[in-house]
């Protein structure tokens, strides 16, 4: 299917990867040989690499650039999809009919992490399930948004290290580590929050706490940290 969310990330070779988001599932990577420099050239693909496919998805795209000591990189994608669900909760009492699986089950979002190397491709991934659990009863239904980013520029914030923000089509936001994906923080709105990545951190009232600001299906959020 068509791609719904693009990152360009200049290489240590100095070619480009293209990262690219697909509603049917995928996550590839394209990384050009040269682009055109006139209307009278073309640009010259070069190779196109591709992962399995995640889940129906593709809106919800980050990626972080690493080099790793000077001379070798990666780069670590964490990609948003509508999970394949587990089964629905004891509490929805009615019963399917035979063969009806799809009206048995609970769509869940998931954020799935991996990392792809220039001429080794991807490696294995990591995902983690928005499922409903007795702590954290609402869940998540599909992730259509995701920023990368510091919540905490200086030190003894209530936020360490690199955050994921997550957003959902069911309007829950929800912060998690962005290395061991652990979550740290959630809260929800109404409608859906941050499609198509419309989610960014920065401290407009200069303050040295981060505020997030995400578009929503009911208007524009923004959430305070503790303190300000």
């Amino acid at each position: 299917m068509e791609q719904q969310s693009v990152q360009a990330v200049k290489l240590l070779s100095g070619k480009t990867a293209v990262v690219l988001g697909c509603p049917g599932g995928r996550v590839r990577v394209l990384t050009p040989d040269g682009w055109r420099t006139s209307d009278a050239s073309s640009h010259v693909l070069g190779g196109l690499e591709e992962t399995q496919d995640f889940g129906f998805g593709g809106s919800a795209l980050a990626v972080r650039h690493e080099v790793i000591g000077g001379s070798s990189e990666q780069l670590v994608i964490w990609f948003g999809t509508v999970s394949h669900p587990p089964s629905r909760p004891a509490h929805y009492t009615t019963t399917p009919p035979t063969g009806a699986l799809e009206d048995a089950d609970v769509a869940t979002g998931a954020v799935h992490r991996l990392t792809w190397i220039p001429g080794q491709g991807f490696t294995a991934s990591t995902k983690v399930t928005l499922h409903p659990t007795t702590a954290k009863p609402r869940g998540a239904y599909g992730v259509v948004g995701l920023c990368l980013t510091d919540l905490d520029p200086l030190p003894g914030g209530m936020f360490a290290g690199k955050e994921l923000i997550v957003g959902t089509m069911s309007g829950d936001l929800i912060v998690l580590d962005a290395d061991t994906m652990v979550e740290q923080w959630r809260t929800h709105v109404d409608g859906a929050i941050g499609w198509y990545n419309s989610i960014i951190a920065a401290d407009l009232n200069n303050n040295g706490k981060n505020e997030v600001y995400a578009a929503g299906s009911k208007g524009l959020w923004r959430f305070k940290q503790q303190g300000e």
